[in-house]
């Protein structure tokens, strides 16, 4: 099964719902180096998020870069974060609700999505993304 996958820039720092395991990292104040990756399996396993960059030092302290996937048919509820997101989708095809508009996504495609602006993922497809 192929997912539609993408990666992400967001400024939180918690992934409620999500279990993860350890990661070891490096922080120096204005970079962080990541020995392991954190990854998040959701309970139902039809999503994964995998941290590739996080602790991003002392002007982004909460900020990190992760590598979403999504199984075809899943819905990721609407939410908001207190910072900007970017997405950047690098395989399959969906579509991403961003304050009550659907946009059509596949890869390729760049999303800028405003702090505290409701949005959500639906991969519609038959690959994952």
């Amino acid at each position: 099964m192929k997912y539609l996958g993408l990666l992400f820039l967001v400024s939180c720092s918690s992934m409620p719902g999500f279990k993860g395991s350890n990661s070891s990292s490096m922080m120096t104040p204005n970079h962080a180096v990541i020995t392991e990756v954190d990854k998040y399996i959701s309970p139902d396993k039809k999503t994964e998020v995998k941290i590739l960059i996080e602790n991003m030092g002392a002007l982004s302290p909460q900020s990190y870069i992760g590598h979403l996937k999504i199984k075809p048919g899943v819905n990721i509820p609407t939410h908001t974060h207190t910072s900007d997101e970017y997405l950047y989708f690098i395989r399959g095809a969906g579509a991403v609700s961003i304050d009550g508009k659907l946009y059509q996504v596949k890869n390729g495609t760049t999303v800028f999505i405003p702090k505290g602006v409701e949005h959500s993922y639906i991969n519609n497809s038959r690959t994952k993304i």
